[in-house]
C-alpha cells in the first residue's frame, strides 16, 4: 500500500472499534492512528484502510488482528517508582498495617494489583519493596497481580530485562539486591532476582469487559494514568469496579490527573491519588465469589435457578464454557475452580493428598498434581489459556477430628503452592475451619456459591471421610455424590 492518508470515514470507524472494544477514546488523534497502523496494512498486504476496518469488523474483538490492533494503539510508559510518593505509602501504612494486623493473629498476607502495569516497572518496584520488607523467608505470602490490555508489553514484562538505563530510578541497595545481569544475548540489561519476580503474576485484563475480569480483593489496588484515555461514563464505572475490589481496609491509588474520578470516595492520607470505599460499603467485601446462605434447613436451593448442575465427587473434575452448574462437597479435601475469562470457560476438580504417596497414586486425578493437570488441559482443549487463569480454592476444613490436624491443612497448602509455583493468581479462596462446605462454580462466569453443611450432617459426613481416607484409590465409577466430602 502507499503510506497515504487516513480518510475520516475509517478514521471514525477505527476509532469507534477501539472505544466500543477497549473503551480508549482516541479523539482528534488522525496522525497517531496513522502512524501505528500503517505497518499492520503493509504486514497484512492491504490496499488501505477500509479493507483494514472490515478486516476488524468481520473477525469482532476475538478476531486474529483484533488483539494486533489494540496493541497498536495502546500507550504504555511506564518508569520504576513513578510517582513515588505512592511507593512511599506502601512502605509507610500499607505494609506496617499488613505487619499489625499479623501481630494480632491475622494472617502474615498481602495482595496488591497493577492494573495497567505496561511493561512492568510499577508491579516490580512494588516487588522490590515487599521482598525487602515482607519476606518469604519470614512466613510472608505477598502476592502481586499485573495486568495490561497489550500482550505485547505484558510479554516484555513477564521476562523481567531492562536495560541499565532504565532501572536508573531503582534506590541502590535495591538495584544491587534484586537485579542480576540478564544472560550475554541480552546485551548490557539487567534482569529481576526472582525473589522479587516470582511475587508477580502478569495476565492480561480489559477493564471495560463484562463480567470484570478480576475477582480477587486486594490491600491496594493501583491503577494510575489509565482512565485518562476513558470517557467520562466509562471512567466512573471503573473506578466503581476498582473500589469493590479493595478490602474494607485496602486502598484505591489513581494518577493525579484522574483524581476529579474519586471525589466521592473518601481520602486515606494527604498523599495525591489514595483513597478507601466509602463508609456505607466499608463493611462489605467484593461480590466474588458471590455465596449462597451459609445454612439452610430442608431441601437445598440451587444458587442460580434453570441451569444444569453437573455433581462431581472425589477424583473428578468437569469444565465447559456453557451456562452450568458445577457442584462437589467439601471436607478435609479441596477444590479448585479455574476460570478464563477471556475465553469465558471454567471448571472445577475435586482431591486430596494421599496417606502415601505411591507413584500410582501420583497419576489418580484423586491427588494433588495429576488432578490440577487435568483440569488445566481440559480448559486448555476448550480455548482457555494457561497464562489467562484465575483460581478459587475451596475445602481444607478440619472436618473429622480422627484425622490428624495436619491432613486439611496440607491440602490446602498444597494447591496454594501449586497455583503459586504455576503462576496461576488465587484471587479467593475459602480455605479451613472445621465445617464442610457445598461448593458450586458457574463455568461460563466464573462465578461461585459456597454454603456451609447443616451441622445434624456432619457427624454422618465425618464417618464417610475418614474411610474414605484410609481406602486404596477407587475408580471414579464407584464413588456416588454422598461421598464427596473432601
Amino acid at each position: 500500500m502507499n503510506d497515504a492518508r487516513l480518510p475520516a470515514r475509517e478514521y471514525k470507524k477505527l476509532a469507534a472499534l477501539l472505544t466500543r472494544w477497549t473503551g480508549i477514546n482516541l479523539h482528534a488523534k488522525e496522525h497517531l492512528m496513522l502512524g501505528r497502523l500503517q505497518p499492520r496494512l503493509r504486514a497484512l498486504a492491504l490496499a488501505d484502510f477500509s479493507e483494514y476496518a472490515a478486516l476488524l469488523e468481520g473477525g469482532g474483538p476475538r478476531g486474529p488482528e483484533a488483539q494486533h490492533f489494540i496493541n497498536a494503539l495502546t500507550t504504555n510508559k511506564t518508569s520504576f517508582f513513578r510517582e513515588s510518593h505512592h511507593f512511599d505509602f506502601l512502605t509507610q501504612r500499607v505494609f506496617p498495617e499488613a505487619r499489625a494486623r499479623a501481630a494480632q493473629g491475622g494472617a502474615k498476607r498481602l495482595r496488591l494489583w497493577s492494573a495497567g502495569c505496561s511493561r512492568g516497572a510499577e508491579p516490580y518496584s512494588m516487588a522490590l519493596l515487599a521482598a525487602e520488607q515482607l519476606p518469604a523467608a519470614h512466613g510472608w505470602d505477598v502476592r502481586i497481580l499485573a495486568t495490561d490490555l497489550d500482550t505485547d508489553v505484558l510479554a516484555q514484562a513477564g521476562s523481567g530485562v531492562y536495560e541499565e538505563s532504565e532501572i536508573a530510578a531503582v534506590p541502590d541497595a535495591l538495584r544491587k539486591r534484586y537485579f542480576v545481569r540478564a544472560a550475554a544475548r541480552d546485551g548490557g540489561s539487567f534482569k529481576v532476582h526472582a525473589d522479587a519476580a516470582s511475587l508477580v503474576t502478569f495476565a492480561q485484563a480489559n477493564l471495560i469487559a463484562q463480567p470484570f475480569p478480576v475477582r480477587g480483593r486486594f490491600d491496594a489496588v493501583f491503577c494510575r494514568n489509565v482512565m485518562i484515555y476513558f470517557d467520562r461514563p466509562t471512567q466512573e464505572r471503573v473506578v466503581a469496579e476498582l473500589v469493590q475490589r479493595i478490602t474494607a481496609t485496602g486502598y484505591l491509588l489513581i494518577g493525579h490527573s484522574e483524581s476529579m474520578l474519586a471525589q466521592h470516595l473518601p481520602r486515606a492520607s494527604a498523599t495525591v491519588g489514595v483513597y478507601r470505599r466509602p463508609a456505607a460499603q466499608g463493611g462489605s467485601e467484593p461480590r466474588a465469589p458471590r455465596s449462597a446462605p451459609a445454612r439452610t434447613r430442608g431441601r437445598v436451593r440451587v444458587p442460580v435457578a434453570g441451569l444444569p448442575v453437573q455433581r462431581i465427587v472425589l477424583g473428578e473434575w468437569f469444565a465447559s464454557g456453557e451456562p452450568v452448574l458445577v457442584s462437589t462437597l467439601l471436607g478435609s479435601c479441596v477444590a479448585a475452580c479455574l476460570f478464563d475469562p477471556v475465553a469465558r470457560v471454567g471448571g472445577m476438580n475435586h482431591f486430596m493428598l494421599p496417606k502415601v504417596v505411591q507413584a500410582e497414586e501420583e497419576a489418580c486425578a484423586r491427588f494433588g498434581v495429576h488432578a490440577m493437570e487435568v483440569l488445566i488441559n481440559d480448559l486448555m482443549q476448550r480455548g482457555a489459556q494457561r497464562s489467562r487463569l484465575q483460581a478459587m480454592a475451596f475445602g481444607a476444613g478440619a472436618v473429622n477430628r480422627a484425622l490428624s490436624s495436619t491432613v486439611a491443612a496440607q491440602n490446602g497448602a498444597f494447591v496454594r503452592q501449586f497455583l503459586a509455583k504455576e503462576q496461576i493468581p488465587l484471587v479467593c479462596e475459602r480455605l479451613g475451619g472445621s465445617a464442610p462446605r457445598e461448593v458450586y462454580l458457574r463455568a461460563d462466569t466464573g462465578d461461585a456459591f459456597v454454603r456451609a453443611v447443616e451441622p445434624s450432617r456432619i457427624a454422618q459426613l465425618s464417618k464417610r471421610e475418614l474411610a474414605a481416607y484410609a481406602r486404596e484409590p477407587q475408580a471414579a465409577k464407584a464413588w456416588s455424590p454422598d461421598d464427596a466430602l473432601f
